[in-house]
């Protein structure tokens, strides 16, 4: 059965029951316990025995409530009369024995209800052992002397009613002449005895008490006062874990403040109730008597009870009282823990008030300067000005940014030692640990943009400076010259300082480039990449030109190689002597591949001349025989032009 919620533990700080039990007159009658009736369990309907006789057995269940679980909740006048004693022996088949004493004075008191020998009834099957339960209890009504009340019919009938099967049956000692028999007891079984010898059959001599010729101890009074006691100090372990785990929940269930000036008024308030906890006096005379009395209670619980049956009781004290401290030591954990987050809670607000200026910095000066710095120029000079304007932004921005590290670092440990009670402002603190992250990459990013957008806008000025360069010394070579037997050997010589004072810029290099490029995302990039690269191919292309000229020409003419990177020609149709029989013929095994073919020239692949407006123009193949001088003093007049003329 459903065992009864305990009530609050009791103020008084000592753990023993009233004496009550101890200062019982020997008429039990007489006895009126004034110091425990306020809390005995509120009886239920009228106390005048007429009116009990009255009451229908489906009312009588109902009245006994809760099941009672407590001596203290029964009526100490019926205990004490004896009239209903658990002595702890058992019958031949082991079921417990609860005797019933019939001539006794307390039958007649108004306060002797079938409801409440039903209580005493339960509270005597409640106690017992798993095992006793199971096999039902076997009342032993003594009728020798006088007839059972009809309020024991009831009240057995109502224990059957709400414990089915909680008495196995009943054994009846009465008189011969007595005409006592089963009837009032409908639901359960009922064997008459005549005599203590015919008694002997169902329990063993050994297991009598002394009423009825048996050996078996048992004293009433100490087994009343022993059970006071156990649940005096069950009551108070239950009472003060209870008590104990109510403040610890109450702990935990606390909100955490909303601002840093809160934090001391509650550190002082939780200090203050762990005081008032530790110092009550519950747990105070619980630490001081209970340890003596569980002692005193473990040694008596056999000799007094008379078995082990009742032993549950005390099992669960131990059980109790080993908890209570437990849970003070629960307590004071959630204690502390509490305090930890508070003060950890502190340590957070004071980082964020200083992290905050940090913050705001990054969010209102730091990202927009980044957007700005992101966008690319169009020419050197702009974007060398950007990277001059990023240092000095770069430079106040690390001190902000060894700023929020070191307040980051001093929380490393703080975010280990937090408690999930404090996640919203673990995650709070990632936050911030985020926007610093982002920023600084962000930063790096920006300026490898940078510095890559200048590494390629200076290969554009080195490109356009080598085209340009390339141009004013093929300017000086007219083709006129280079048809001439008489003058090509001149343009040789002039080709080979052009291939000295400019070598080749590697095909890789404008690979790399364009993959500098690419990476960079911006299409201005590879629009200029495309234009400076189409310059330097048509620069080679007009030196290839000449070139080949200059070779037809000179077959018959002087004998020497080509110049360095000119020199990936092939010889002229024809060609003999040294051109074509020297180590040094200008004539390669491979044809470089930005050269075109001397045979595929048309004149569409002309020579470009630069107009004096600035501006390019192609020569037809029929100019080519023109001033050449007039070419030379137009490139001439190029010198000082920056890049930024090359690209229009």
């Amino acid at each position: 059965p459903p065992s009864e919620t305990s009530p609050p533990p009791p103020s008084s700080t000592s753990l023993q029951p009233s004496d009550a039990s101890s200062q019982q007159p020997a008429n039990a009658s007489s006895h009126h316990p004034s110091d425990v009736s306020s809390l005995r369990a509120t009886a239920a309907g009228p106390r005048d025995a007429s009116a009990k006789a009255q009451k229908e057995p489906g009312a009588q269940a109902q009245a006994i409530g809760c099941y009672p679980d407590n001596l203290l909740k029964l009526d100490l006048d019926i205990l004490h009369s004896g009239v209903l004693s658990l002595p702890g022996n058992r019958d031949r088949n082991g079921r417990a024995l609860v005797v019933v004493m019939t001539n006794n004075a307390i039958w007649e008191n108004p306060r002797c209800s079938s409801t409440e020998v039903a209580r005493i009834l339960i509270y005597y099957y409640n106690i017992s052992k798993k095992e006793v339960q199971n096999v039902g209890l076997r009342v032993l009504i003594d009728a020798r002397d006088c007839l059972p009340a009809a309020m024991l019919y009831r009240a057995i009938h109502i224990f059957q009613k709400t414990i089915h099967g909680g008495i196995h049956s009943i054994l009846m000692l009465a008189n011969k002449e007595s005409s006592i028999g089963a009837v009032g007891f409908t639901d359960v079984q009922v064997d008459t005895l005549t005599s203590v010898r015919s008694l002997h059959k169902h329990v063993e001599p050994g297991q009598l008490t002394q009423c009825f010729a048996g050996g078996f101890p048992y004293s009433n009074e100490k087994w009343i006062r022993y059970r006071l006691r156990l649940e005096s100090l069950l009551h108070a372990c239950r009472a003060s874990v209870d008590f104990l785990r109510s403040t610890s929940n109450q702990l935990e269930a606390k909100q955490l403040p909303q601002s840093a000036k809160e934090i001391p008024v509650l550190i002082k308030e939780d200090q203050m109730l762990m005081r008032q906890v530790l110092q009550d006096a519950r747990l105070t005379g619980l630490q001081q008597e209970g340890a003596a009395i569980l002692v005193k209670l473990r040694r008596e619980t056999v000799s007094i009870s008379g078995s082990e049956d009742c032993t549950p009781d005390m099992e669960l004290t131990c059980a109790l009282y080993n908890q209570v401290d437990e849970e003070v030591h629960r307590l004071v954990q959630v204690s502390n823990q509490r305090q930890r987050n508070l003060e950890n809670l502190a340590k957070f607000w004071r980082f964020e008030e200083q992290f905050r200026e940090v913050s705001d910095w990054f969010r209102d000066t730091g990202q927009p300067q980044l957007d700005k710095y992101g966008e690319m120029g169009v020419s050197l000079p702009a974007l060398r000005k950007k990277q001059q304007e990023f240092c000095i932004f770069n430079h106040a921005a690390l001190e902000y940014c060894q700023r929020a590290q070191g307040l980051l670092r001093d929380m490393a440990h703080w975010e280990a030692a937090t408690s999930p009670q404090l996640g919203a402002f673990v995650d709070r603190l990632q936050g911030y640990r985020t926007q610093l992250t982002d920023f600084t990459q962000r930063a790096e990013q920006c300026r490898i943009t940078i510095d890559r957008a200048i590494r390629l806008h200076e290969f554009f000025k080195m490109a356009y400076n080598w085209a340009l360069g390339c141009i004013r010394i093929l300017a000086g070579i007219s083709m006129d010259h280079c048809l001439s037997l008489r003058h090509c050997s001149t343009a040789l010589a002039s080709l080979e300082r052009l291939a000295e004072r400019h070598p080749e810029i590697p095909e890789s290099r404008f690979q790399e480039m364009r993959e500098l490029a690419e990476e960079l995302g911006d299409r201005r990039c590879l629009d200029q990449w495309a234009s400076c690269r189409a310059k330097c191919q048509e620069t080679q292309a007009e030196a290839g030109r000449k070139l080949t000229a200059a070779l037809r020409t000179s077959v018959e003419g002087e004998r020497r190689p080509s110049p360095g990177w000119l020199s990936r020609r092939k010889a002229p149709e024809g060609a003999s002597g040294q051109w074509a029989g020297s180590s040094r013929t200008p004539c390669l095994e491979r044809r470089g591949a930005w050269l075109p073919d001397p045979a595929a020239m048309t004149p569409s692949l002309s020579m470009t001349s630069l107009s004096s407006d600035g501006g390019c123009r192609l020569l037809d193949r029929s100019e080519w025989t023109g001033d050449g001088l007039s070419a030379l003093s137009l490139a001439s007049s190029t010198e000082g032009r920056d890049d930024e003329w090359w690209t229009r």
